[in-house]
């Protein structure tokens, strides 16, 4: 009984990770580029004011990296629109870790 519980708790989890996978790549690049992405993108781009904003402003250093990396190989976009999705589909698994760990599986 134990295990078919663990394993009911385990397909819950992944139709979960998989219907935020879902709906976050759903219409992606519907809307195109909005002020603060372009803003973003540049940033990436252009080094001056890459460095320059990264010291006087607090940015996260890793965004911008992925996303001056994702630019190169393609900048669509869809593609510069995968980084921000990438970390969205990742915090449902960091917030079930972090309600699984403070608390339960089922607030988890």
């Amino acid at each position: 009984m134990e295990k078919l519980k663990t394993s009911y708790e385990t397909i819950l989890f992944c139709s979960s990770v998989i219907a935020g996978f879902f709906l976050r790549l759903y219409h992606l690049s519907y809307f195109g580029l909005w002020y603060d992405e372009v803003h973003s993108v540049v940033m990436s781009k252009n080094l001056l004011f890459f460095l320059k904003d990264r010291i006087s402003v607090f940015n996260p250093k890793l965004f911008f990296d992925l996303l001056k990396l994702v630019s190169y190989i393609n900048s669509s976009e869809f593609f510069l629109y995968l980084v921000p999705c990438v970390f969205g589909i990742l915090s449902i698994v960091i917030i079930y870790k972090i309600g699984r760990l403070l608390f339960d599986k089922r607030v988890g």
